[in-house]
């Protein structure tokens, strides 16, 4: 048996997120370097993100252990993981730190697709490799939208996870089950993270959540069969609202992110 060099606590259990911008592989080298420039400004969002939820209240409401959330980027894609040292705090810390992406990413004229997932990973500077990669690295591209979906795998372990929250509606901030569609043509039930709950809080500042959508979606160029993931994008919105209604943006505000409310006082 080969023995391995690596330290210790390089070895994780915890979450991976893979997601990938869509239509960046053919872009000229303008558009390349404009991409760069918003994907930085998108991971220095995440990362200060994830610093005040774990600041606020969000730890002691759900007795989280939160360590540092690690990003990576290559190409046109990020992997965010972070390590956790029980199923309940794997889930609950996956669906903040996950929700934010897409709505960061649409503001900034970028759509991302992608998958997260739970297990077993190796993580050394900006190398991240493991069965939870593989098991991101299976499904982020499979979806016929933008969004960010749990793989099969976790999406057991999500369910079980569901009396942690409560009841439906306390989960439905951060993950939901939907029928998800898929490139091939079929639909599939998955959990979904909970994106438009972030804009959703946008109407605090008097912008409707769904015409923020529409500028967003309608400032891309829609090449004839491609119109099927802004369609899909928007039915999911449209889904998750009629669902579980604008109510719940208030709740999410003073969970995840106690400082806006500061400021506009």
């Amino acid at each position: 048996m080969t023995e391995t060099r690596l330290e210790e606590n390089t070895f994780y259990d915890g979450s991976v997120t893979l997601v990938d911008a869509v239509g960046i592989t053919a872009a000229t080298m303008d558009e390349a370097a404009l991409f760069i420039e918003k994907r930085d400004v998108i991971v220095e969002y995440l990362a200060n993100r994830w610093e005040k939820s774990i600041r606020g209240p969000l730890k002691t409401k759900f007795a989280l252990e939160l360590p540092e959330l690690h990003v990576a980027t290559f190409g046109d894609s990020i992997i965010l993981s972070r390590q956790s040292t029980s199923t309940e705090n794997i889930i609950a810390s996956l669906g903040i730190h996950i929700r934010p992406i897409v709505p960061a990413a649409l503001l900034n004229g970028i759509r991302f697709r992608g998958a997260t997932g739970v297990g077993k990973f190796i993580r050394q500077e900006n190398t991240i490799l493991g069965p939870a990669v593989n098991d991101v690295a299976r499904w982020y591209e499979e979806t016929d939208w933008f969004g960010v979906i749990a793989t099969p795998k976790t999406g057991l372990k999500i369910s079980e996870s569901c009396e942690y929250f409560g009841n439906e509606e306390e989960f439905a901030k951060f993950f939901v089950q939907y029928d998800v569609p898929l490139k091939n043509g079929k639909r599939q039930r998955m959990w979904v993270s909970a994106w438009p709950m972030d804009l959703l809080e946008l109407q605090g500042n008097d912008l409707p959540a769904r015409k923020v959508l529409l500028e967003c979606l309608g400032g891309f160029e829609i090449p004839r069969g491609t119109e099927s993931k802004y369609y899909n994008t928007l039915d999911f919105f449209d889904w998750y609202v009629e669902k579980f209604g604008s109510s719940l943006a208030n709740d999410a505000k003073d969970l995840v992110e106690p400082e806006r409310q500061q400021e506009a006082g």
